[in-house]
């Protein structure tokens, strides 16, 4: 639902006047979270985290000035939240004033657009509600100012009464408020030119998938399929830079780059292949020269644009306000973007030539790599999140559920690598395996040998097992051993004879616990047989500590009750709130029987609504 509101609003954000260079803010409202900006950036932001905005007046005024009168033919207010902040109540009105450009007006009493006397919304989820003539125009004629009146609706159900009479004291969760033109009032914007990459990059996703016997095989497989035709074509007589991998200390690449009739230039700097550290990716003296062959300086713009891996992007000096230095050659001008980076810059077709110095920061040493672009369209950054949504749905055994939650938390895949560069991969499982020395050992002298596949499978191995060994530590830091030897002493002291069997499991506890201690030094070493010892030690351990406490004799019986909900939505109150604001509806329902022995086991459905 989140995924379709983000594509709502990158839908019409060509559109938003509020978006435009020429608008500006003038009332700024009670903000109790987020930031202004966040209300017209054509994005849904994060769900319940950043893109959400806190409007937290009664009301709260925004005023926008549109920099000139304009057509006005839709407005809309959009909300998300998992309670009443995403019920709305608001007031909309408009002023011309173009005999007094920029000068605030006095707006009428009476709102041109209000929600009415009661707030509206789901009381929990997404929200929307614009207005729209069906003549084309909201406002007679062209409007220059258009002024926001918001109320909070925390914690306020839909129906409740609005504006004056509006008892809410929470803020409202405002993700986007939108004012659009007439339907020729389009711009083309930086985002749209990712919303392109990525369109092409899902096509080349499909068109590249090959599923192989396993998920590993199947992401190499792709992946370098994808990676193949990776420098951009040429489009429009447009010839892209893409420079070899760069590293610490080489000198600088010159650039240059024919960017004739070129509405906007992409910069980029990868990863180089490998981490981002210490990747101080540099544009040196970099220069856009018109027909005339008068040269401005990219530092004299502002980018339209601007993700960097670490730190900002900083103009003429680097992140440590030193001067600009790849290997011995110094730049009085220049841009510090660490990789990864993607800059836009606004060129409106006026330039005939950008040339620049590309390189990593001297003050890298000989650390850090990078392969630095010059784009007419930017690579797009998804393909990869969108391949492990395709592997999730392939292979969704556990096994390879498993595998995959650990590679994607020790990053195996994140970046590109040389085609057929198996060594190149070995490496990085080496690398993760950093929780046990002695798998690190055995997985470096490994990876030094690999050759192809089937050597990078060996050393993959080695990874696994120090994942399987680290769980299984963690595994027997949890146990409560000391406790369930006390409950059972006490169940023993308390029911006697009625505990049949007590001294049974209260012996076995204890020879659980020599057990466990021998087999966490033995499995220091790595060694599979032992791995896999200690594996088995913690099942029987886990499912001892069952027998034992349902053993109780006042447990006599074995199937439970339970409310089952989906794992995303149960229905609970946040954090911050109280059983007084549980939720009514929009969630699923069921009651189940648990069986007690058997908790992995199915659960029954008693009655579902």
């Amino acid at each position: 639902a989140f995924a379709k509101f983000h594509e709502r609003i990158a839908r019409f954000r060509g559109r938003n006047l509020l978006a435009r260079k020429e608008t500006k803010a003038v009332d700024m409202g009670s903000l109790g979270y987020g930031q202004l900006k966040m209300l017209f950036d054509g994005s849904a932001g994060v769900r319940l985290g950043d893109g959400r905005v806190g409007i937290n007046g009664h009301p709260a005024v925004l005023t926008f000035y549109l920099g000139g009168p304009r057509v006005i033919s839709q407005v809309g207010v959009l909300t998300f939240n998992s309670d009443a902040r995403t019920n709305q109540d608001f007031e909309v009105r408009f002023a011309h004033n173009a005999a007094q450009p920029g000068q605030k007006p006095t707006f009428p009493e009476q709102p041109h657009l209000t929600t009415g006397p009661t707030i509206l919304g789901p009381n929990t989820g997404g929200f929307l509600t614009y207005f729209r003539a069906p003549g084309g125009e909201l406002f007679p004629g062209k409007a220059d100012w258009v002024q926001f009146r918001i109320w909070r609706t925390y914690n306020e159900k839909a129906g409740a009464p609005a504006k004056d009479k509006n008892k809410a004291e929470g803020w409202s969760s405002v993700i986007e408020i939108e004012v659009l033109g007439d339907d020729k009032d389009v711009i083309d914007i930086p985002e749209d030119d990712l919303d392109r990459a990525q369109a092409m990059a899902q096509q080349a996703l499909a068109k590249a998938y090959q599923k192989q016997a396993t998920w590993q095989d199947t992401m190499v497989a792709t992946r370098e399929a994808l990676m193949k035709p990776q420098a951009p074509p040429a489009t429009d007589g447009f010839e892209p830079f893409v420079s070899p991998v760069l590293r610490g200390g080489q000198e600088p690449v010159r650039v240059k780059v024919k960017v004739a009739g070129l509405k906007r230039l992409w910069l980029e700097a990868d990863i180089g292949g490998d981490t981002y550290d210490s990747d101080q990716a540099i544009w040196g003296d970099p220069v856009l020269l018109d027909k005339d062959g008068k040269a401005t300086p990219l530092t004299t713009l502002k980018p339209e644009l601007v993700k960097v891996g670490y730190g900002n992007l900083v103009a003429d000096k680097d992140h440590w306000d030193k001067p600009l230095q790849i290997a011995k050659r110094k730049f009085e001008r220049g841009l510090w973007a660490h990789a990864p980076s993607q800059l836009c810059y606004e060129l409106g077709g006026k330039y005939e030539w950008f040339e620049a110095w590309a390189g990593i920061g001297a003050s890298a040493g000989g650390a850090g790599s990078s392969r630095f672009k010059a784009l007419k369209l930017p690579t797009p950054q998804a393909s990869v999140d969108s391949l492990w949504t395709r592997l999730a749905r392939d292979f969704s055994d556990a096994a390879a559920q498993r595998e995959i939650s650990w590679e994607k938390e020790d990053r195996i895949w994140e970046a590109d690598w040389p085609i057929t560069d198996r060594k190149a991969l070995a490496l990085r499982y080496t690398r993760a395996c950093y929780r046990t020395d002695a798998l690190v050992q055995e997985a470096s002298k490994l990876a030094a040998a690999v050759k192809d596949d089937s050597g990078l499978r060996q050393v993959r191995e080695v990874y696994h097992r120090s994942r399987r060994l680290a769980e299984a530590l963690a595994k027997v830091q949890a146990l409560p051993m000391r406790a369930m030897r006390l409950a059972v002493e006490d169940l023993i002291q308390t029911f006697g004879s009625r505990y049949q069997a007590g001294q049974s499991c209260l012996a076995r506890i204890l020879e659980t616990e020599k057990a466990l201690a021998e087999a966490v030094e033995k499995a220091a070493t790595g060694l599979s047989d032992d791995v896999e010892r200690l594996e088995k030690l913690v099942e029987q351990t886990a499912a001892l500590q069952r027998e034992a406490l349902l053993a109780n004799p006042l447990l006599d019986f074995d199937r439970l009750l339970i409310v089952r909900r989906k794992a995303n939505n149960l229905g609970l109150p946040a954090n911050w709130q109280s059983n007084c604001v549980l939720g009514k509806t929009g969630f699923e329902n069921e009651i189940a029987v648990l069986d007690m022995r058997n908790p992995a086991g199915p659960l029954t459905t008693l009655y579902k609504p």
